[in-house]
């Protein structure tokens, strides 16, 4: 199936604006487009990333109605950052959106206390162009973990939907994580086949955000402690080799003179 982009018009796109993850799908869409027939089947839409810039922790026992124990780690309000869009939605879209750490920062998935299971990561938000909307799902998804260290994290849940009338996007993601996966962001894309009902260009505004890693149990009172942080991406070890053995070279190299010079 050929692919172009649409262009969303209400925002300015930098490159200082992204890490390296995001520069990088970007220009890989520009090509897939640079490709494409002059008459396309399906267009790119790729949503504004939101950005994480630090989570909250929450620790709950014993909540009527709920389970006997839970912990969260998430992007509270003020915690993340969210773009409106202009996009005309056909129905014939791949939508693309990705939750991404700062520039600089990633996530880092830790041990649950003892008694509980993998971490849930969560990841929900709607954009909507209108006040209702029907709903139709897509034909297929997908998702990547941008520079994943440790397991592979699986989809346990999704429920992506445009709606019928083109005026709702949403994405509702949720994964199981093994403790000591680090990433810097979370890709998420849906594609759809149908068409909406009277297209019309439209902006799209962010509602119920959320990015959420929790643990419960339903019967359990079990202890607390910290599931998902912001951390500073590690200087590249390589680099820290190189120039090592650049000193040592220099070194080496400058003692050999000397002990010629001294001969």
């Amino acid at each position: 199936m050929e692919k172009c982009i649409v262009h969303i018009d209400s925002v300015q796109l930098h490159l200082s604006d992204f890490n390296a993850a995001s520069i990088t799908r970007r220009l890989g869409v520009a090509v897939l487009c640079a490709f494409c027939a002059i008459t396309c089947t399906a267009t790119v839409l790729v949503i504004p990333d939101a950005t994480i810039t630090g989570l909250t922790h929450r620790y709950v026992t014993g909540a009527h109605g709920g389970p006997a124990t839970g912990i969260t780690d998430a992007a509270a309000s003020g915690q993340f950052a969210l773009t409106s869009f202009t996009a005309m939605l056909t129905g014939s879209e791949d939508v693309d959106w990705s939750f991404e750490a700062p520039a600089g920062e990633m996530f880092v998935i830790h041990t649950p206390p003892s008694g509980f299971g993998n971490v849930s990561l969560s990841l929900f938000c709607q954009w909507w162009g209108g006040s209702f909307d029907g709903m139709a799902n897509p034909v297929s998804t997908s998702f990547s973990f941008e520079n994943l260290v440790g397991v592979a994290p699986s989809q346990t849940s999704s429920y992506d939907i445009m709606g019928t009338g083109g005026k709702l996007i949403q994405f509702s993601d949720s994964f199981s994580l093994a403790p000591g996966t680090e990433f810097t962001g979370v890709e998420v894309s849906a594609q759809y086949d149908f068409s909406t009902v009277n297209p019309a260009n439209l902006e799209f505004n962010p509602q119920n955000f959320s990015f959420e890693a929790s643990v419960e149990s339903a019967s359990q009172i079990l202890g607390d402690g910290t599931l998902m942080t912001l951390e500073a991406v590690p200087e590249p070890t390589s680099l820290a080799l190189v120039l090592f053995s650049l000193s040592a070279f220099a070194w080496s190299h400058s003692l050999s003179r000397q002990e010629i010079c001294c001969s």
